[in-house]
């Protein structure tokens, strides 16, 4: 499998201007909501694609795919 390079979106100036406004808790906050949003949606997706996986299979590849291999 070839390496390919992420694509990052442009964050839209109004939404910018909001979190410039946000106490650096509740960025952080949202940030940790949208990872375990990810997560959740990962998980349900392995899940999906491999029905036959134990539980700790299924949560090791999650593991895995949120670290991006930096363990």
């Amino acid at each position: 499998m070839e390496d390919r390079v992420p694509a990052f979106e442009k964050v839209d100036d109004i939404m910018a201007g909001v979190y410039r406004k946000m106490r650096p808790e509740q960025r952080l906050e949202i940030a940790l909501d949208m990872w375990l949003s990810a997560r959740h949606m990962l998980y349900d997706a392995i899940r999906s694609f491999h029905p036959e996986w134990t539980e700790a299979q299924v949560q090791r590849t999650v593991a895995e795919r949120m670290l991006r291999g930096s363990t």
